[in-house]
């Protein structure tokens, strides 16, 4: 036997003929071969695969086609996948936005529904106010009438009396501030002087530069409140006495004297 087939490997084809490793490859010596991968020795690398057995040429044809297909196939999965993600992420986000849409129906409808039955109120019971003084009539004492006259145009049950005082007048700048307090309570036979009553304090700003026949600004707000109301643009609840008086009542009973 010959070194080469010793040393070179072989591949016996359908007609008992050996195909051997030649320089690195099984045709032509070195490294790049012209010619078929196997050859029978002394033979044309052309004959090759018209000698090589029906399932080798076929395998060999198809394994490229195979793995193509698999590709395909992991790619056409993956694809899939993704559409099913986001399809569902899609439909999370409708079923989020149809959520969304459908408070701010909602608090628009609740809103609508305030301000209607707000109208009617106001167009059967308007909210009474009077006509204020102007800068160059007021005094404090005009003042304190005029929010004497104003209290009586609020809704309350006969039970609550009240009474107006001045404070004192602040000089601020450019105004002048006269501070009011009205004192509210519901005196009994058996306790005639209450020890829990309910205040409004007035604020009557009085501006140094606006000509005399411009009227005064009233704003009031209730003792432990921080809203800011005005004349004529807030009707008047006697339930805010009645919660400050509540309030001290309960206080007044769990300090020990």
């Amino acid at each position: 036997m010959l070194l080469r087939d010793r040393l070179s490997p072989s591949f016996t084809n359908r007609n008992s003929q050996k195909l051997f490793l030649i320089g690195g490859n099984w045709c032509c010596p070195g490294s790049i071969c012209k010619h078929s991968a196997w050859e029978p020795r002394g033979k044309a690398a052309g004959n090759l695969f018209l000698r090589l057995p029906w399932p080798v040429l076929f395998q060999t044809r198809m394994w490229p086609v195979r793995q193509k297909k698999m590709v395909g196939t992991k790619r056409v999965t993956i694809q899939e996948k993704t559409d099913v993600t986001e399809s569902s992420r899609r439909q999370k986000t409708d079923t989020e936005d149809s959520s969304n849409v459908n408070e701010l129906a909602l608090e628009i409808v609740k809103r609508a529904i305030a301000a209607a039955i707000k109208f009617v109120e106001e167009t059967k019971n308007p909210i009474k106010n009077i006509q204020w003084l102007t800068h160059g009539e007021f005094t404090a004492e005009k003042g304190r009438r005029q929010i004497e006259k104003f209290v009586l145009t609020w809704e309350y049950q006969e039970r609550w009396v009240h009474h107006t005082q001045f404070i004192e007048r602040k000089d601020v700048v450019h105004s002048y501030y006269y501070l009011y307090c009205v004192r509210w309570s519901i005196p009994t036979a058996m306790r005639p002087m209450l020890q829990v009553s309910a205040s409004a304090y007035f604020t009557v700003k009085i501006t140094k530069n606006k000509p005399p026949d411009m009227p005064i600004e009233v704003s009031y707000v209730f003792e432990g409140h921080s809203l800011v109301h005005r004349p004529g643009m807030t009707r008047f609840r006697e339930k805010w006495l009645r919660d400050i008086t509540e309030a001290k009542s309960i206080l007044m009973e769990s300090i020990a004297f």
